[in-house]
C-alpha cells in the first residue's frame, strides 16, 4: 500500500511540475507581446470617439452630450486594462466653418470618466460612454446654433486614454491622445 501512495505522490508532483512549466511558458510568451502591443495601439490609433449625441444625463432632465468611445486591442496580448477615459469637447462648429464656435466648455476642467478598470482582451474592443454635462446656458447656445445652422454640427474633441498592464507599478500608465472632428447627432 505504501508503494502505491509514493507512486501517486510522484505522479501528482510530475503533473504539477508539467502544468507549472506550461503556465510559465504561456505567461512568458504573453509577456513578450506587451511592448509590441503597446506599439501597435500607437500605430493603429485603435482608440476613438465613435459618436456625440445631444441627450440628457441618465435619470435626470439635465442636458448633456453623450460621448461613445471605443478602445481596441489589435494584438494577441491579454494583459491590457483601460483605466481612464478623458474627453474634452473644445468647441462645436457648423459644416466646415471652424470659426463659428458657439459652445466652449470651461478649459480648466476636462470632462472625465474613469471606468472600473475594463480589461481589453486580445483582438477585442471595449466601449465606454462618457456623459459631458451642459449648463442651461450652454445647452441654449447649442440649440440656438443648431437652429441657425441647418448643416451638420461637428464637435472638435480631444480624447485621452490611459492603459495599464501588470507593469503599472514600474512603468506607470501608457497614455494615448487623439484629436477628432465628430458629428453631433440628437437623441
Amino acid at each position: 500500500m505504501r508503494h502505491d501512495a509514493r507512486s501517486i505522490f510522484s505522479l501528482a508532483f510530475v503533473a504539477f511540475s508539467l502544468s507549472s512549466a506550461v503556465y510559465i511558458s504561456v505567461a512568458a510568451i504573453n509577456y513578450l507581446s506587451l511592448f509590441p502591443a503597446i506599439d501597435e495601439i500607437t500605430k493603429q490609433q485603435s482608440y476613438q470617439i465613435d459618436k456625440l449625441v445631444l441627450s440628457n444625463m441618465p435619470g435626470t432632465s439635465e442636458p448633456a452630450v453623450q460621448v461613445d468611445v471605443s478602445v481596441s486591442n489589435p494584438t494577441q496580448y491579454s494583459g491590457l486594462t483601460l483605466t481612464v477615459v478623458d474627453v474634452t469637447i473644445q468647441y462645436f462648429y457648423a459644416d466646415a466653418n471652424t470659426s463659428n464656435r458657439p459652445f466652449q466648455p470651461s478649459p480648466s476642467s476636462p470632462n472625465t470618466d474613469a471606468p472600473e478598470s475594463s480589461p481589453i482582451g486580445p483582438d477585442s474592443t471595449v466601449r465606454v460612454t462618457v456623459m459631458v454635462p451642459l449648463t442651461g446656458s450652454q445647452a441654449g447656445q447649442l440649440f440656438n446654433f443648431t437652429n441657425q445652422n441647418p448643416g451638420q454640427i461637428t464637435g472638435h474633441c480631444n480624447l485621452e486614454i490611459d492603459i495599464s498592464s501588470f507593469l503599472v507599478s514600474v512603468l506607470g500608465f501608457t497614455s494615448y491622445t487623439r484629436t477628432q472632428e465628430v458629428p453631433l447627432s440628437f437623441s
